[in-house]
Parts: C-alpha cells; sequence; structure tokens
C-alpha cells in the first residue's frame, strides 16, 4: 500500500487528467505539468499559464471588493479593450496581466531546492518555499511577470484614444514573457 505522499501525489494526477478531459487545464501549462509531475518526489498541487483580466475594484490586489468583469489565457483584442471601456465602474477598471505560477509539493527540502534552482534559472525569479509539513515542501514558483493598468472610474479615462495599440502590445506583449519563461522553465526540466 502507497504511503501518504504517494496517495496525495496520485489523487492530484487524477485531478489533473479530468481537467485535461474537460478542458479545464489553462492552455500552453499542460507539458510543464507534465515534466514537474513525472519526476519522482514532486507533483503540482494548481497552477496557472498566466491571464488577461479586467476587474473593478479600488486597487487590483483587493480581492474582497474585486469585481470580475473579464478573464482569458490568451492574448487580447483590440474589440476587448474597447468592450472594457463601455463598462460604468464602481470603482476603477483595471487591466491586469498575471504570468505563470505554479504550486509544487516536494518530498524533500533536496528536490525543494533543486526545483527552485530549476525555476529561478528559468526567470522564476519570485520563487520560494511557501510551507513546511511533515513530507511536503511546498514551493511557489511564480515568473513574476505582471502588470496593472487602470482603464477607467466612475469620474475619469485613464487611457486615450490613441494609446489603445500600445496598450495591447504592453498587455499582450507581458502575457507572452510569461509564456516565454514558462518554455524555459520547461527547457531546463528537461535537462
Amino acid at each position: 500500500m502507497a504511503d501518504p505522499w504517494e496517495r496525495r501525489k496520485s489523487a492530484f494526477l487524477e485531478r489533473i487528467k479530468r481537467d485535461r478531459e474537460i478542458g479545464y487545464l489553462d492552455p500552453g501549462i499542460e507539458e510543464t505539468l507534465d515534466l514537474i509531475n513525472s519526476r519522482e518526489k514532486s507533483y503540482t498541487t494548481s497552477s496557472c499559464s498566466g491571464r488577461i483580466s479586467a476587474v473593478d475594484s479600488e486597487f487590483p490586489w483587493k480581492r474582497d471588493d474585486e469585481h470580475p468583469i473579464f478573464k482569458k489565457h490568451a492574448p487580447i483584442t483590440e474589440e476587448e479593450l474597447e468592450d472594457f471601456l463601455k463598462v460604468e465602474p464602481k470603482d476603477i477598471i483595471w487591466l491586469i496581466v498575471s504570468g505563470p505560477i505554479l504550486h509544487i509539493c516536494c518530498r524533500d527540502i533536496e528536490e525543494a531546492r533543486e526545483m527552485l534552482r530549476v525555476a529561478r534559472q528559468a526567470g522564476f525569479k519570485h520563487s520560494g518555499i511557501m510551507s513546511i509539513s511533515e513530507d511536503c515542501f511546498m514551493v511557489e514558483l511564480i515568473s513574476g511577470t505582471q502588470l496593472f493598468l487602470p482603464l477607467k472610474s466612475r469620474t475619469k479615462l485613464f487611457i486615450e484614444a490613441g494609446s489603445m495599440n500600445d496598450i495591447l502590445f504592453l498587455v499582450n506583449e507581458s502575457l507572452s514573457e510569461g509564456r516565454n519563461r514558462l518554455k524555459r522553465l520547461n527547457e531546463a526540466l528537461r535537462a
């Protein structure tokens, strides 16, 4: 009979399999999950390949009063950006780019150190050990690629009509940089 760590790993792998079958897995993250989960002493507990979202909130980090407007794991279009500007905000409409993030349970400190070494080499500089339990060193890999842009408040438009292409470039390029770091992480994990 498998030990508790092995049973938890099997359960998380089953969940990933179900998520993959129903299309719930973020696009672009499958190879990374396969590479990490094929390691003997690691398994992922959660992941995000990076996304662009729009929220109505006083500040983009205030989750308690945040009202989601939009979320997409791919580049946005000019039409989508124009749609955000049509929303009448309660506070401020923020356009947010979040880079890739992964949570990995490592069986021992040596594996946790190795995951951090590989991740930092790939550009996940803001990574670290989140918690330690008897048989799990919970590692969080954060790409550090993020962007917060205020678009509109109740009384003010923060962007000019001629700046739409510049904003689209910044937002989509930020998402792309996160994906590039994910590719470098895959390369480092394969090596």
